[in-house]
């Protein structure tokens, strides 16, 4: 069974058109037997005229007899055919009934109408209800109907086969743009991971820098010479660690460590952001971190240089690590 909401407007109009042919059909069949002939005779007589215009008499008025009835039977045929055309296209708006149903309900009406047509010729002056009419009129009904059935049927494999045709059109639109983002969405993941795989090198590295600043701190510190009291050693400006052959100030020692702690947050933080998965903003967002992650070592390397106070120093270093570490949670917020 079919779902769809039934149109009324349709349904009322075709209502009121098959009730007014009933009416009609009651209104001709309320006539005596002497208007009824009348009528249809002086019909017959005026389409011979047109056909014969030289006719007259009683050739005439025989060709007119010979004709009525003929005449009159297809009259009953056609107006019950006109009949169940109307009442197939009343039932045909109840979209929730199968069309065999609709069908038969549609011959139904037409075939009890015209018995209750006949029937009440029976009341009418010459006039008389026969079976033979009965079955003149369903046929002309059934006739109608099956005409009227096969244009919908007609009609609404041509609908169908336009809604197939829009349905496809709209999964080949729909395909292509899914090939299409997902074609994007790799691309973006493949972006991600390069860079993510480049981070984790950095990473690496830096730990590894870490770990050798550490273990040349030690070694500087034991290798120091031991002073004796008695002896006066003035302290140098500055306090110097051995790497190598390279002499770190003590404001570089602390950048090299601050740098550090800003890049492994920063790695952190991305690290976070390609493990969520390929989100549309993923890669914006891994770009306003690595951004701020250069604006912070370059603020930190200024700041290792200047000649100020070494505990002021370290505390500016301080606070551009805190500076970034904010920054770098404000991004990972709209992920």
């Amino acid at each position: 069974m079919e779902n769809k909401k039934s149109p009324i407007a349709l349904r009322i109009i075709s209502l009121l058109l098959l009730i007014g042919w009933m009416g009609l059909i009651f209104y001709l069949s309320h006539q005596n037997a002497d208007e009824s002939s009348h009528l249809s005779g002086g019909l017959i007589e005026r389409v011979v005229k047109f056909v014969f215009p030289n006719m007259a008499g009683e050739t005439l008025e025989s060709l007119v007899a010979s004709l009525q009835f003929i005449v009159r039977k297809g009259a009953h045929f056609t107006i019950y055919a006109i009949l169940g055309v109307l009442s197939f296209i009343t039932f045909v708006t109840y979209n929730a009934m199968p069309i065999a149903l609709r069908s038969f309900l549609s011959f139904l009406v037409s075939v009890v109408y015209s018995i209750s047509d006949e029937y009440h010729q029976t009341f009418v002056k010459g006039r008389s209800g026969e079976l033979r009419d009965v079955l003149i009129d369903s046929a002309g009904a059934m006739l109608g109907i099956i005409l009227s059935l096969i244009i919908y049927l007609v009609y609404e494999a041509i609908k169908k086969r336009g809604s197939t045709k829009m349905r496809k059109k709209q999964y080949i639109e729909l395909t292509e743009n899914l090939t299409q983002r997902l074609k994007s969405e790799k691309q973006i993941n493949d972006e991600l991971r390069a860079e993510n795989d480049a981070l984790n090198k950095q990473l690496a590295e830096l730990r590894e820098q870490i770990i050798a600043l550490s273990n040349t701190e030690k070694t500087a510190v034991n290798a120091e010479p031991v002073v004796p009291q008695t002896q006066t050693v003035a302290e140098p400006e500055k306090k110097t660690v051995s790497f190598g052959e390279i002499e770190l100030s003590s404001g570089v020692n602390d950048g090299a460590k601050i740098i550090g702690k800003i890049v492994l947050s920063s790695a952190e933080y991305c690290n976070k952001l390609t493990d969520v998965g390929a989100s549309e903003n993923a890669k914006e967002l891994v770009n306003l971190i690595l951004g701020r992650t250069e604006v912070a070592k370059g603020e930190v390397l200024r700041l290792s240089n200047l000649d100020i106070d070494p505990k002021e120093r370290y505390l500016a270093m301080e606070r551009e690590l805190c500076e970034a570490e904010d920054y770098f949670k404000s991004v990972m917020a709209q992920k």
